[in-house]
């Protein structure tokens, strides 16, 4: 499912921009016709409104370029999600593994000023607990509430699969790694140094999680004493990455 911009919402920012931009120019212009302000400060507060306008304007044309080339703003997969960031013209990848669920903050007054600037931003809760905004709000798109729930939806599909809902061991993390062709010079479960390799060992005295860096640098190590434990942050780590190395850009 794709999510792309409202178009109404892009004719609003355009106008709003230009007037912004011309009132700033009348007042640098025209700065001894405020009885309020000096003719400095008003040159001033007029180039600052400018400035603004001119930031606003390239915000609505990069919609409207967006909007034209039918580009979405957001698009929904069965096990993850990718959010555009128009700065850099690249996607977010949030694999749904590091996701508890999506909201969206209820809505302000039924104003027309409110309703183009209540901000009502698309936030994901994460596994811990925190709110992480993103680039999807109100104004931008159609249907956030609606968005919103199909995206919860997936989501607990997603959470509905029997290898995140069981006690795990190794036997079933690296049969569920088989069957998803996950990596194996990524993650394995031996402590051959690899690089950008994590490994879940067995030990006498319990489980060890070891992560390598690029140059195949023993970086970091971590000790469980109960299996399930240690394979649920292990799987964690597979699936996040393995989303990762499918589908960023």
């Amino acid at each position: 499912m794709n999510v792309y911009p409202k178009r109404s919402f892009i004719p609003f920012i355009l106008i709003v921009s230009a007037l912004f931009i011309w009132g700033g120019w009348l007042m640098t212009q025209h700065p001894y016709g405020s009885r309020r302000l000096t003719p400095e400060l008003a040159i001033v507060i007029g180039y600052i409104t400018i400035i603004f306008g001119s930031l606003c304007i390239s915000s609505g044309l990069g919609y409207l370029v967006l909007s034209l080339s039918h580009t979405p703003l957001a698009r929904i997969f069965d096990d993850h999600l990718e959010y555009l960031i128009p700065l850099k013209m690249k996607y977010k990848v949030i694999p749904y593994i590091d996701i508890q669920y999506f909201a969206v903050p209820a809505k302000g007054k039924s104003s027309l000023w409110s309703k183009y600037t209540s901000n009502r931003q698309l936030y994901v809760i994460d596994i811990n607990n925190q709110a992480v905004p993103t680039t999807l709000i109100d104004n931008n798109i159609n249907s956030i509430d609606n968005v919103c729930d199909t995206m919860n939806e997936k989501l607990n599909t997603y959470w509905q699969q029997p290898i995140l809902n069981q006690k795990l061991d190794i036997e079933s993390v690296g049969k569920y790694m088989e069957e998803s062709d996950i990596d194996k010079t990524l993650f394995g479960f031996d402590e051959t140094p690899r690089p950008d390799r994590t490994v879940l060992i067995k030990k006498s005295s319990g489980f060890q999680i070891i992560h390598f860096d690029r140059y195949a640098t023993q970086i970091g190590k971590k000790s469980y004493n109960d299996e399930n434990d240690a394979c649920r942050i292990f799987l964690q780590n597979v699936i996040r990455q393995h989303v990762l190395n499918r589908y960023e850009q």
